[in-house]
């Protein structure tokens, strides 16, 4: 299933999916050319309620260790409107949205210029860092967006 028309989410909508990514979401960057949004579980039917309330992203089913689960997933590419609806909802997942909705865009296949090259490289490695650390869970950590950030060694 596979649908490329973001729809504006009730706000209701949008916390329960800000609440669902945030839990059971991740933030993940491919080989460095696009990022996606991606919710995976066993419960087929929470699945295809985000791509019901979005109306956007793609839905498969795939077999990992003998187990069947689900996945939804967004791109850069089609998706930054959905992460931008439930960006203010996030908690534990802000800052890998953020990097979401500042991926920038360049084709794919074709040669990409060499300052969207060096963005994207920067992002990933943010994204890594953020997706593999436990600094979420350090006393005092709270989430600030780098551009609003006076002094980065406070955090």
């Amino acid at each position: 299933m596979t649908n490329h028309n973001p729809r504006l989410m009730a706000c209701e909508e949008a916390t329960w999916l800000a609440a669902l990514i945030d839990g059971e979401g991740c933030f993940i960057t491919i080989q460095g050319r696009t990022i996606l949004c991606k919710v995976e579980m066993l419960n087929n039917p929470i699945i295809l309620k985000c791509f019901q309330i979005t109306r956007c992203g793609t839905v498969n089913k795939r077999v990992k260790n003998g187990k069947r689960f689900w996945m939804w997933q967004l791109t850069a590419t089609y998706g930054k409107p959905i992460i931008e609806q439930v960006f203010p909802y996030l908690i534990e997942k802000k800052e890998q949205a953020e990097i979401f909705i500042r991926w920038p865009a360049g084709a794919q296949r074709y040669r990409v210029p060499a300052y969207i090259l060096t963005e994207r490289e920067k992002l990933v490695s943010r994204i890594k860092y953020l997706n593999h650390s436990e600094h979420q869970h350090q006393p005092n950590y709270e989430y600030v967006p780098k551009q609003y950030c006076t002094m980065q060694g406070t955090l």
